[in-house]
């Protein structure tokens, strides 16, 4: 007997983990880019490194999932909070709010996320396998 009913069975809670997972890795990358305080953004940059450590558990690659959570939330992360922490300029009204690339940023995201696609369609269209 094949366990093929089990295989199917799984296949949509297995779909729906991968899929909370990159939602809380993408809502924890727009918390870092959209949030104004920098102490702020330095923790959701801990929730989406710990989506990726999510991740990795889901492809079955503990050992990078280990190392994710041990060297960048726990070290990297935490020497970051300190040094925003002891950083005195952060809160200078002087410091602008606003950064006058925005607009050019996103359109340089935009771009390189249209050449990605485009990529990613073309690899699809290739064949699978040496050819004759």
């Amino acid at each position: 007997m094949t366990d093929a009913w089990l295989l199917t069975a799984l296949s949509p809670i297995a779909r729906a983990a991968f899929y909370l997972l990159a939602a809380v890795t993408l809502a924890g990358a727009l918390g870092v880019t959209l949030t104004r305080n920098l102490f702020h953004s330095a923790l959701w940059l801990a929730v989406t490194l710990l989506g990726v450590a999510g991740l990795y558990l889901y492809l079955g690659a503990e050992f990078l999932a280990v190392v994710q959570v041990l060297i960048y939330v726990g070290a990297i992360l935490v020497l970051l909070l300190f040094g925003v922490m002891l950083t005195a300029r952060i809160a200078d009204p002087a410091v602008p709010a606003l950064n006058r690339h925005a607009l050019l940023a996103a359109l340089v995201a935009l771009g390189a996320g249209w050449a990605l696609r485009l990529a990613v369609r073309q690899a699809a269209a290739m064949p699978a396998g040496p050819t004759a």
